[in-house]
């Protein structure tokens, strides 16, 4: 069994997924988006304190994040750095391994194409994960990222599983 923990970090949003992976089955345990209120640095001290506590109530066995993404507006990419760091802390502190993804490889990971866009993204999570309920899309996205996690986990399993009967 191993519970991941997927992040999809924003200052104003940070979506957040729990998964719980047991052989070839696959769980959500629970999902959300944490919504930063304040000052730039009582949404990132929010977020890093509300990470903490999801930490200790589900002890994810890893944590997947997604990358940086820069786009046109380089202080958004400053700012979504300093989310992915408190992020980043609460993980080193609780001594939780820590993967990252790009987007562009979720999304081609998840439905096939690399530009696919978030509703897309949105009905492929719903239908494998057994959702009824609608979460945003930062928690769509973070469920997302959870559930490439642990296909990579999976592929590196199978691997070594391979190169151990060569």
């Amino acid at each position: 069994m191993s519970i991941i923990m997927g992040i999809d970090p924003g200052s104003q949003n940070t979506g957040y997924g729990i998964l719980e992976i047991k052989g070839n089955e696959i769980s959500c345990i629970e999902y959300g988006t944490l919504v930063g209120k304040g000052s730039f640095a009582q949404r990132i001290l929010s977020i890093g304190e509300a990470i903490g506590k999801i930490i200790k109530k589900h002890s994810p066995d890893s944590i997947a994040i997604e990358k940086i993404f820069l786009g046109k507006n380089a202080d958004s990419a400053f700012k979504l750095g300093h989310a992915r760091g408190v992020v980043l802390f609460q993980a080193a502190k609780n001594n939780i391994a820590i993967a990252e993804y790009a987007t562009r490889s979720v999304k081609k990971g998840i439905t096939g194409s690399g530009a696919a866009d978030k509703e897309t993204v949105q009905k492929l999570i719903f239908n494998l994960l057994k959702i009824k309920t609608s979460p945003s899309f930062d928690a769509t996205d973070a469920l997302a990222v959870a559930v490439y996690h642990g296909q990579q986990i999976e592929i590196a399993a199978k691997t070594n599983r391979q190169e151990a009967t060569l």
